[in-house]
């Protein structure tokens, strides 16, 4: 997912900058992605997976930024356990 402002920011900063974004995102998970400035079509807003392709297809998120959020995505859904 695309963070904002986060040129040039250090691991730790960009660690930082997504962990205040969590409670937000935990409440609405697409809303908080819309307020960062990513499209969402209404179509996919559901299927997370879709979501995901979407954003690596349209350049709304790269691989890199994939790769370093996922971890905690999964982190999260271990912990607070998987949404029906």
């Amino acid at each position: 997912m695309m963070m904002p402002n986060q040129g040039g920011q250090n691991p730790m900063q960009k660690m930082m900058g997504m962990l205040s974004m969590f409670p937000k995102f935990m409440q609405n998970p697409v809303g908080a992605m819309m307020s960062c400035g990513m499209n969402v079509p209404q179509n996919i807003q559901g299927n997370p997976q879709a979501m995901i392709n979407y954003f690596l297809n349209s350049g709304q998120m790269t691989q890199e930024q994939y790769d370093t959020v996922a971890p905690f995505a999964n982190m999260a859904q271990n912990f607070f356990g998987k949404k029906s």
